[in-house]
């Protein structure tokens, strides 16, 4: 069983913004029996063995850091990470049963905004061992858990991959709509994408719905690494 426990990172030591209480606080309202955790600099160790994190702290990439906290904790305790943007709407106990749960956020990509496990269990591990063997790769870990879980099809019978309706019921063009007194259709969750990484233009785009659109031209035009290393965009 995944042990009650909500994990979630705050690095940068900067102020929590009104839409992160009001997930927060949704969390200790749905969830009363659950322990909650904060990981910071206070209690998330940044040493220099962990290179992938050691060098974003050192970046100011704190969203990026906590890609990789999130894996080395949920394999040593087990439990459940949630973003700082995760709102939710019913109990997760659903879910406990299994040994690692996700959710897709499009029709591709598995997303991290939640992800469950039992300690030790084998995907958490594979996918931080891709950090650990790849320091200098920044790329949004949806990317990674979605490479990982393709390419290693022996793990895949011990991870349960929900549909986006469950935690992801709104794209980052449609959450807009967002009701927190009135959910989605199977909806326990609901991501409202507040993004916290990449270039100020890079998040400006991505909220209005054109990051995609940009990302495909890109691609085609033979740009997107020098965007990449410019504005963060992936």
């Amino acid at each position: 069983m995944i042990p009650k426990t909500i994990h979630y990172c705050w690095f940068g030591k900067g102020k929590k913004g009104a839409l992160i209480e009001s997930c927060i606080a949704s969390w200790k309202r749905v969830l009363p029996d659950y322990k909650i955790v904060e990981w910071n600099e206070e209690n998330y160790p940044i040493t220099p063995e962990k290179t992938f994190a050691y060098r974003r702290y050192a970046e100011k990439k704190w969203a990026f850091v906590s890609d990789y906290a999130r894996l080395e904790i949920l394999a040593e305790r087990g439990g459940i990470y949630l973003d700082t943007d995760m709102f939710l709407y019913k109990p997760l106990d659903d879910f406990l049963a299994n040994g690692c749960f996700l959710g897709k956020e499009d029709a591709v990509h598995v997303s991290a905004g939640i992800i469950g496990a039992v300690p030790d269990h084998p995907y958490i591990l594979a996918c931080k061992k891709w950090y650990d063997e790849h320091p200098d790769i920044i790329t949004p870990i949806p990317k990674v858990l979605t490479s990982v879980y393709e390419k290693n099809p022996d793990l895949q019978a011990g991870v349960n991959i929900y549909e986006q309706k469950y935690f992801y019921p709104y794209s980052a063009e449609t959450v807009k709509r967002f009701d927190p007194k009135n959910p989605p259709a199977g909806a326990y969750a609901a991501h409202l994408w507040n993004y916290g990484w990449g270039h100020p233009l890079n998040r400006f785009f991505k909220k209005i719905g054109i990051h995609r659109l940009g990302t495909t031209a890109a691609e085609k035009l033979g740009i997107k690494n020098i965007l990449k290393r410019i504005f963060g965009f992936i």
